[in-house]
């Protein structure tokens, strides 16, 4: 799956985070955790007003229906803190929306 999310900056970042990104099904999670914009514009250098667009592609490897989630993370520290795009320390996350995986056939 390839997906393009797009930040709009309200206000600087005072560190580096990561993107999580989770595939969560009923029995199942896929992380794509990832850098955004490729790991060429850190979020510490961005600026309010700022307009990102990150794209990242993951594999669902089981054919179900996955809620694609996403927030923020620094990866120095593995328990948090952890940033949803709404408020701080919720590890579950921005809910996208749904997409089913298919079998290969």
């Amino acid at each position: 799956i390839q997906v393009t999310l797009v930040f709009r900056v309200r206000a600087p970042l005072l560190h580096s985070w990561k993107v999580f990104a989770h595939f969560d099904s009923s029995g199942h999670r896929q992380n794509a955790d990832h850098s955004p914009v490729s790991e060429s514009c850190p979020t510490s250098i961005w600026k309010a007003g700022d307009l990102l667009v990150d794209r990242f592609s993951a594999t669902l490897p089981f054919p179900e229906t996955f809620a694609i989630k996403i927030g923020f993370f620094r990866p120095s520290e593995a328990d948090g803190p952890w940033q949803n795009l709404t408020g701080a320390g919720d590890l579950t996350g921005v809910h996208l929306g749904t997409i089913a995986a298919t079998a290969p056939e």
